[in-house]
C-alpha cells in the first residue's frame, strides 16, 4: 500500500469514527481540560474556546480557567 492510499484510508476511517461521535485527534491536554472544565465531548470544549479567542471574549476563558482550576484541585 503506498503512502497515498494509506493517508486515504486513515482519512476515511476518521471521518467515520467522527460520524459515530468518537471524538479523534485530541491532545492530551484538551482532554483533561474539558474533562475539568464540565464537558462530555472534548471537541465542545474546544470550538467553545476557539471562539472564545477568536471573538477576544476574555472574561470568559478566565471563567473557564477558574472551573477548571477549581475542578482540577479534586485530583490532589
Amino acid at each position: 500500500m503506498s503512502f497515498k492510499q494509506y493517508a486515504g484510508e486513515t482519512s476515511r476511517f476518521q471521518i467515520e469514527l467522527n460520524e459515530a461521535g468518537i471524538t479523534t485527534f485530541v491532545s492530551d491536554e484538551a482532554y483533561l481540560l474539558s474533562k475539568f472544565a464540565g464537558f462530555e465531548r472534548p471537541s465542545d470544549f474546544v470550538d467553545r474556546n476557539r471562539y472564545f479567542l477568536f471573538a477576544g471574549l476574555a472574561e470568559e476563558i478566565l471563567k473557564e480557567i477558574q472551573i477548571i482550576n477549581s475542578n482540577s484541585g479534586s485530583m490532589k
